[in-house]
């Protein structure tokens, strides 16, 4: 899905005008290394002040392979630098455009800290997975939890962490683009 696209589904009333697209054969995990099952991987969309789309996220490798952790990215870089695996894409429903940008603002306020999966306190700033950077931007800038569980350390459960797949189905995420199965 084209940023234009995605824009026109965000903007709009209804995600039923999202264009249909299928999976790319094979298309499950992330990055060089293919896995047949993937946790996923989920980030925050940023216009900037020119209208311009990036992706902040959590990362632990950049493009190049270097080391990386909370970076900010061109859209259209981020989507070549995805393109062999299925994007879903949404956003946090009934969200004023103020709202938003807080959660934007506590997720860029985060850039440059590091890559840290076995950080389970989602409410812990030091370093961030992918979907714990989304939980922590919704909490403390829009002050509810992603996935309506406010436990912010979930180290006594199993899985002890926030998986990305839990947005696709949590409440307070309507879907713009979906391109099958998980």
């Amino acid at each position: 899905m084209s940023y234009a696209e995605f824009e026109r589904v965000y903007f709009s009333a209804t995600a039923a005008e999202a264009p249909p697209s299928a999976p790319p054969p094979g298309a499950r995990g992330l990055g060089a290394v293919r896995q047949p099952i993937s946790h996923g991987h989920v980030g925050l969309v940023e216009l900037d002040a020119a209208g311009i789309p990036h992706i902040i996220e959590a990362t632990p490798t950049r493009a190049d392979g270097s080391r990386a952790g909370v970076i900010r990215s061109r859209y259209t870089d981020w989507l070549e630098r995805y393109s062999d695996i299925q994007v879903w894409h949404g956003r946090f429903r009934d969200l004023e455009a103020g709202t938003t940008r807080r959660v934007v603002d506590v997720a860029l306020a985060q850039l440059g800290k590091p890559y840290d999966f076995f950080n389970f306190d989602l409410n812990d700033d030091r370093g961030f997975y992918c979907s714990k950077l989304v939980w922590m931007s919704a909490w403390r800038g829009a002050q509810f939890a992603a996935d309506d569980n406010a436990d912010s350390y979930r180290g006594n459960r199993f899985p002890p962490w926030f998986a990305p797949k839990a947005l696709i189905a949590a409440k307070r995420v309507t879907l713009l683009h979906n391109p099958g199965e998980y």
